[in-house]
């Protein structure tokens, strides 16, 4: 019985573990940033035709409600959809009909494109969703999931990185009976890394101002 308790105490106060690496450019002004292109991807060992769709959504809903909703006033943010359907109705071509006649030459228009359009571009990519069982105490498994992304901001003048995070979450469930979802995991994610980079842009920083061009 003693036994039960201990191991019932155990898991109650297992902690979530968290894994983060930063790093930015110190020398880079943020605050003459102005156009942001925000896009997203999923590593291929996580596609299977359901999860690059629902964590799209996670992802882009998120970012609007922690991001471009609280972004300072004279930003723009625009997100990957936002971009192709700019390209459509200035240029008269999709670019997936670009990429279907020329990979290179589309991949070369759309560089370009990036550049004239935009200061700077958020990257985010989602590389890790992984269940399994964790040893804890009085050597019992408990069901763990772990996720990982990874967002990089790079400079469209300098083709430079100035900020980049590689954020990592594990999680066990303490009563045992059910796989955690990944989606609470990955919204705290997105969510911190909105605020650090926030944080970054220095001017008015919190304000609540809806800006919501490009979503």
């Amino acid at each position: 019985m003693k036994k039960l308790l201990i191991l019932v105490l155990l898991l109650l106060s297992l902690p979530a573990y968290a894994q983060k690496s930063e790093w930015m450019e110190p020398s880079y002004n943020f605050t003459k940033a102005r156009r942001i292109y925000v896009s997203y991807t999923v590593a291929p060992e996580l596609r299977n035709g359901i999860t690059e769709k629902e964590s799209s959504d996670w992802f882009f809903s998120q970012i609007k409600k922690e991001l471009v909703e609280k972004i300072p006033p004279g930003y723009k943010v625009e997100s990957q959809f936002k971009a192709e359907e700019r390209i459509l109705n200035e240029t008269g071509e999709s670019m997936e009909s670009r990429i279907t006649k020329s990979p290179e030459e589309a991949k070369t228009f759309f560089a370009i494109f990036l550049r004239d359009n935009y200061d700077l571009l958020l990257e985010a990519a989602f590389l890790e969703n992984k269940t399994g069982k964790k040893m804890v105490f009085l050597g019992e498994e408990v069901p763990t999931t772990t996720v990982t992304l990874r967002f990089d901001v790079t400079d469209t003048a300098t083709a430079k990185y100035v900020l980049s995070v590689l954020d990592q979450r594990e999680k066990s469930d303490e009563m045992l009976e059910r796989r955690i979802s990944p989606k609470g995991m990955f919204n705290r994610i997105t969510a911190d890394f909105s605020s650090r980079f926030l944080k970054a842009l220095q001017e008015e920083t919190g304000k609540k101002v809806k800006q919501d061009v490009g979503f």
